[in-house]
């Protein structure tokens, strides 16, 4: 996915519209909306390959959408929408080991968008509060269509019953929270992002995950994203997996994301809840 060019003259704001703009734009093929019954928007955005493919799933012809799907992921490695369909094509077809290879790669697609856009936003600039009141909506669709397209590809992949159906579903459920809520207007929301909000929430403890034995075994490190609510009664809800790791090491994350200890944030007076996203790092030194 190419990124907008930037020049010295461009402000943080006109940065921001314009990948908003390239996210939905370029590469389309890669980040359309993907479902069992493709609008003809979504066809006219994706790839040759890809629009053909999804063509000949819609008619039943699974065998020559099949080829043209895999040829299409392989052309286009970071092709969603590719992805997704041939995990469908192929769960259709019976192959079950198949399909859940491709809608784990849609997913894995999937996620990596959503921490993209973020990234731009909270990681590297926190500068939400500058933008006005029209950048911020773009901002918020662009999440808001992440999140149901991420939203999409776990709950096709549920469709296959994987082993780990229980964190599946949960992760299914928190997205179709996240989209639902950055969609409402301003007025009628429930949870702020960190710029709407007078007083930001503030973290008093943060317990650190626990590393594995298992973890250590398969010298797994990396670094483990969640995104969740900062709820107004001083709870920590609606804890989404954006980056996970194996090995044990999310559901140790998980559990420390749930004992962190804050002071709500705060709007026109009132505690109020926060989305805040958060990282944990696991290394072996």
């Amino acid at each position: 996915m190419t990124a907008p060019r930037a020049t010295p003259t461009f402000s943080f704001p006109a940065r921001l519209l314009l990948l908003c703009v390239c996210l939905l734009n370029s590469g389309a093929h890669t980040e359309v909306r993907a479902q069992s019954t493709a609008p003809q928007q979504t066809l006219a955005l994706a790839s040759a390959d890809t629009s053909r493919g999804i063509e000949l799933y819609q008619q039943g012809n699974l065998p020559e959408a099949i080829k043209l799907l895999k040829k299409a992921s392989k052309d286009h490695p970071t092709d969603t929408v590719a992805w997704q369909f041939l995990g469908l094509a192929l769960s259709q077809k019976g192959d079950t080991k198949g399909a859940r290879k491709a809608l784990e790669k849609a997913i894995n697609l999937r996620f990596f968008g959503l921490v993209r856009v973020l990234d731009t936003l909270i990681f590297q600039s926190n500068k939400y509060e500058d933008l006005s009141v029209p950048e911020r909506e773009a901002f918020r669709q662009e999440l808001v269509r992440r999140y149901q397209a991420a939203f999409e590809s776990v709950d096709a992949y549920l469709q296959l019953k994987p082993k780990d159906t229980g964190f599946w579903r949960a992760q299914r459920d928190e997205l179709s929270f996240y989209a639902d809520n950055t969609n409402k207007p301003l007025a009628e929301a429930t949870v702020f992002h960190a710029g709407d909000v007078t007083k930001r929430a503030i973290i008093l403890r943060k317990p650190e995950p626990e590393f594995t034995e298992e973890a250590r075994a398969h010298d797994t490190q990396g670094t483990i994203i969640v995104r969740m609510i900062l709820a107004a009664d001083g709870t920590v809800q609606h804890v989404l997996v954006l980056r996970a790791l194996p090995d044990g090491l999310t559901e140790n994350a998980l559990k420390a994301a749930r004992m962190i200890k804050f002071q709500p944030a705060i709007r026109d007076g009132h505690s109020v809840s926060s989305v805040v996203t958060i990282e944990y790092g696991f290394h072996i030194y």
